[in-house]
């Protein structure tokens, strides 16, 4: 189950009618619950450190909403990630999304205005 925010409700109806199941990044497991942890840090250190081997430099972030943990440490794990590649983080390539589709839209949108000098990727 991938959720944005944190609900509980949901989780409770499915462990008490014994439902299994697996969660993403909440931190909490129980009988029947289990939970896949990712580490943001190194995910996003491959990642930069693949698409400056391939010779990228201008590189934007389309992350979650706003005040979340997730999408806070996400960012600046992105951000650190760039550093570690040489990369000058370029505050106008960093957009938040809202965790859905017209979120990304509306992110990708702004970064695309950019007409000469946006992100190659």
């Amino acid at each position: 189950m991938l959720a944005s925010e944190i609900e509980t409700e949901p989780f409770e109806d499915l462990i008490h009618n014994r439902v299994p199941l697996v969660t993403m990044d909440r931190g909490h497991t129980a009988k029947g619950l289990s939970d896949v942890a990712i580490n943001n840090k190194s995910g996003m250190d491959q990642a930069l450190r693949h698409l400056r081997e391939l010779g990228h430099k201008k590189i934007g972030y389309i992350g979650g909403s706003a005040g979340l943990t997730i999408s806070d440490h996400r960012v600046q794990a992105f951000i650190r990630a760039l550093k570690r590649v040489d990369i000058v983080p370029r505050p106008e390539f960093i957009k938040v999304g809202n965790y859905r589709i017209t979120g990304g839209v509306a992110a990708m949108t702004e970064l695309l205005r950019f007409k000469t000098d946006r992100p190659q990727c």
